[in-house]
């Protein structure tokens, strides 16, 4: 028999984006019964069966759908002429769409570095916290929402235009700068830099200097995270993961 919580457990730990179908009522005749399941993946397989034929492939085409929208829904199908059935019966499904987590690469595991990974605990954000100093990186290394690097190099497997957000709060203006320099021409949905418009205008000089394009230096967000008012490292951690949520529930 086929191990769905198994196979749902090996996409999450893969964050692998997929549609989980489940059949949430019946009325009639139905080819299968409630809690029925079957996992679509963006490549068109699919794992398990809610009952085959015209039904479930009007199924899986409505999964494919909604995994190309991002968005769960629900569908109620007829079986009848619709779905090239005769049962008689009504199905009702609900398509769950399952998102991978964003990734936050976030450098510095400072004082704001560590209120941010806490504020962040609970939400859909998994953090991958770099930094040189072991004493700081290890305050957070147990933490299962936290990947720690004793580095500052990014594996480019991790960059992901639509789903990968970054920000840069090391104890070094020149590390800042650096790090900033690296990322401008990565594929991120966010580019954070910690500092005050002071800062900001420094950095922005300093890149003008070089010949940076126009377009990459205004990806950068500095400062970082909304306008809430408050400098302690859980106000700049709140801001901050204000925004960022913001910007995943594209709210």
């Amino acid at each position: 028999m086929w191990n769905w919580p198994e196979k749902l457990q090996e996409l999450k730990n893969s964050n692998t984006p997929h549609a989980c179908i489940t059949i949430t009522d019946v009325g009639g005749s139905a080819p299968r019964e409630v809690g029925a399941k079957m996992i679509l993946l963006n490549s068109g397989e699919f794992f398990g069966t809610i009952g085959g034929g015209h039904l479930e492939q009007f199924l899986l085409n409505s999964a494919q759908h909604a995994l190309q929208e991002g968005k769960s829904l629900t569908k109620t199908i007829p079986l009848g002429a619709q779905t090239g059935q005769c049962c008689g019966g009504v199905v009702t499904c609900f398509i769950e769409i399952i998102k991978p987590c964003p990734q936050l690469l976030l450098f510095g595991a400072g004082h704001v570095g560590q209120a941010i990974c806490q504020v962040l605990q609970g939400t859909p954000f998994h953090i991958h916290l770099f930094d040189e100093r072991p004493n700081w990186l290890n305050q957070q290394s147990d933490q299962e929402h936290i990947t720690c690097h004793q580095n500052l190099k990014v594996d480019q497997a991790l960059f992901d235009a639509k789903n990968t957000y970054a920000s840069i709060l090391t104890h070094s203006h020149d590390l800042d700068f650096t790090i900033l320099n690296e990322l401008l021409d990565e594929p991120l949905r966010y580019l954070g830099l910690i500092g005050s418009l002071a800062k900001k205008t420094r950095f922005y000089k300093r890149l003008q200097e070089q010949q940076t394009a126009t377009h990459l230096v205004e990806k950068i967000t500095c400062p970082i995270g909304l306008n809430i008012g408050g400098k302690a490292p859980k106000e700049i951690a709140i801001a901050l993961a204000a925004q960022l949520l913001g910007l995943y529930h594209e709210t």
